[in-house]
């Protein structure tokens, strides 16, 4: 019974969530923390205009993160709502920062 019940269990490792009124405050310091040295930050529509997006992209800079090169892309900070061959060349850039 045992053996049946083990063999279905899957686990799922995160490092943490970091979750609260001002918690993406702390995105530079965490990706500092991870040893994160460039970051392509993705987002939507609805959080670049409610201001979330600058403030992550301040942090970030603030804790000395690089963004993305700024001829990578016509935004090279933040791209929103990407489409796959975005994703793509997102994934293609960030590959070379690395």
């Amino acid at each position: 019974m045992i053996q049946t019940v083990t063999s279905r269990l899957r686990k799922f490792v995160a490092p943490e969530f970091v979750y609260g009124s001002g918690a993406r405050m702390l995105a530079g310091q965490y990706a500092r923390n991870f040893g994160v040295r460039k970051v392509p930050l993705v987002t939507d529509p609805g959080v670049v205009r409610a201001g979330y997006a600058d403030e992550v992209l301040q942090t970030l800079t603030r804790d000395v993160i690089s963004l993305m090169a700024a001829d990578a892309m016509d935004d090279p900070c933040m791209v929103t709502n990407p489409k796959k061959p975005q994703m793509e060349e997102i994934e293609a850039i960030y590959e070379d920062l690395l």
